[in-house]
């Protein structure tokens, strides 16, 4: 009963998210919806650039986060939202701003934002399945040791313990080996479509130069900006940022700000810091954008 019972939990769950994760993640990262009359400069970038790649306008929000950063999310191009933060905003001028947008609304348009969410519940999804098959296994198994009045209590206290012993087996699989793997898996492809979005952002804004500032820009912020904690672009008063770095995936850009598992693997070879990161290196797509702009 308990597995029927999670099975239907976790289809619910997907469903759920497939069709109402926009508001869930937006939520996460604290992002408030905005208009024309809140933003009309971000609108309007938006505005143009919809009519350009033929998209229904998607749900507009701001993060109030110091760190330059977007992503857009959804189910399909009809639901769909792009988030930007205060810091892109306040770092980047019109042109900069555009070459971000347009990568975004490449996102929409290819429907990775579908596959994106997907990834983002299935992670919850195996996160919450591996807790509960090790609350569930321990209880079991920990049933065996209080209570084994009698041959009979004891005799049915074992097959328990044994279905317990599985369950949390299973537990330690999806959580030492699954979950790690899904994990990857999502970074492979985050990587691939990022890359694929700087491309269709240039074709959308007929104009590399954009998006090649702006990434020029970031590097720039990464390397200078955040190490000084220059209070032009850093809040001062806290050391933290508003955006859940467990949708790192999303961003538009993974600063070296944000806590990523990246961290863990500074001292390994390049092989493994590739492999744990959701974005290919600045360096390289500064790189290819050059190339488009030859």
């Amino acid at each position: 009963m308990f597995g029927i019972g999670f099975f239907l939990f976790a289809c619910l769950y997907c469903w759920y998210m497939d069709r109402y994760g926009t508001k869930f993640i937006m939520d996460q990262n604290n992002a408030v919806q905005v208009d024309h009359e809140d933003s009309p400069e971000l609108y309007n970038i938006v505005d143009e650039l919809i009519l350009a790649a033929g998209l229904p306008m998607p749900e507009i929000y701001i993060i109030d986060d110091f760190d330059p950063n977007a992503f857009a999310t959804g189910h399909d191009p009809e639901h769909s939202a792009i988030a930007v933060t205060t810091g892109l905003l306040k770092l980047m001028n019109h042109e900069e701003l555009e070459g971000v947008i347009g990568h975004e609304l490449s996102h929409i348009k290819n429907y990775d934002i579908r596959l994106s969410t997907m990834f983002v519940s299935w992670r919850h999804l195996m996160h919450l399945t591996t807790k509960a098959l090790l609350f569930a296994g321990f209880g079991l198994v920990y049933n065996f040791f209080v209570n084994t009045k009698g041959f009979w209590s004891m005799i049915l206290n074992l097959v328990i313990s044994f279905f317990g012993v599985v369950i949390l087996s299973a537990g330690i699989v999806i959580g030492a080996c699954l979950y790690p793997e899904a994990i990857l898996i999502e970074y492979a492809f985050s990587r691939n479509r990022e890359s694929l979005a700087d491309a269709s952002s240039v074709e959308l804004t007929r104009n590399p130069e954009g998006l090649l500032h702006a990434l020029e820009k970031l590097q720039r912020y990464e390397t200078e900006y955040y190490a000084v904690g220059d209070d032009s672009f850093h809040d001062p008063t806290t050391n933290s940022t508003n955006l859940s770095d467990q949708y790192s995936a999303l961003y538009f850009n993974v600063s070296k700000g944000n806590k990523t598992n990246k961290k863990y693997f500074q001292r390994v070879s390049a092989f493994f810091e590739n492999l744990t990161s959701t974005h290919p290196p600045l360096e390289k797509r500064i790189a290819d954008l050059k190339k488009m702009s030859d």
